[in-house]
């Protein structure tokens, strides 16, 4: 593999197949895919081709289990705790749509939570089975001057309404940019018996990850995507 080439223009021009001239800065949404990715899809795709029954009883299973644990050397997670689906809102919805909710259940996310994953949240309330499960916002008070502002904004909310069931958690906000303290909201849930599901969509390759260490319940990213941490709390809670 050649090297890598530098940032700006000389990896613009060699790593991504964009049209001369064209300014693409919405890869959270629509890729664009590296050349040396797609080279690496169509291997994937003559191989899958040339013999469709070995590649769909064997070899695809090979595969997936070496990208699984190539991934969680990465996240540093357990391989067993990884679950491939197609897109990080996928993610999030599996996990949601799979919970066990009770009568005046919580999902609650806050105003800078992407907006397909807002969508995920009510229509889980929405059209759960079982009558008097809800969502509610948190609205982040700007202009924040530290992590432990944030803490406390949740910290006063659990102490109001004690029927948070999960809070949805972005890792790096879509809206703003914002790095959200998992390292101290995390465990604040715990304390008061609420389980964490992080939207990590942007996380992944732009900060170092130890899914280990940080011990959310279930993190969907780009690059896992969906991982669940098996805790007593998560599986009592999941059909």
């Amino acid at each position: 593999m050649d090297a890598m080439p530098l940032f700006g223009k000389e990896m613009k021009e060699r790593e991504f197949p964009l049209t001369e001239g064209v300014t693409f800065i919405n890869h959270g949404s629509y890729g664009v895919v590296p050349r040396r990715i797609k080279e690496a899809q169509r291997k994937i795709i003559d191989e899958m081709d040339s013999s469709p029954d070995l590649w769909f009883r064997r070899n695809r299973r090979i595969k997936q289990d070496e990208a699984r644990h190539c991934i969680a050397e990465f996240v540093q997670a357990d391989p067993d705790d990884l679950v491939f689906v197609q897109n990080t809102t996928s993610g999030v919805n599996t996990v949601l749509k799979s919970m066990k909710l009770k009568p005046e259940d919580i999902i609650l996310y806050n105003d800078n939570t992407y907006r397909a994953v807002i969508n995920t949240c009510e229509a889980t309330a929405q059209f759960s089975c079982i009558a008097g499960v809800r969502t509610d916002l948190l609205t982040l008070q700007f202009p924040i001057n530290s992590e432990d502002e944030v803490v406390e904004m949740y910290r006063e909310y659990f102490k109001k309404q004690p029927n948070v069931t999960v809070a949805v958690l972005d890792h790096i906000t879509s809206q703003s940019a914002i790095r959200m303290p998992l390292e101290k909201l995390i465990p604040l849930c715990k304390e008061y018996g609420v389980m964490t599901l992080i939207d990590g969509a942007h996380a992944p390759g732009q900060i170092p990850l130890n899914l280990k260490e940080l011990d959310a319940d279930f993190y969907s990213g780009k690059v896992l995507t969906c991982v669940c941490k098996a805790s007593k709390q998560s599986k009592n809670n999941m059909g």
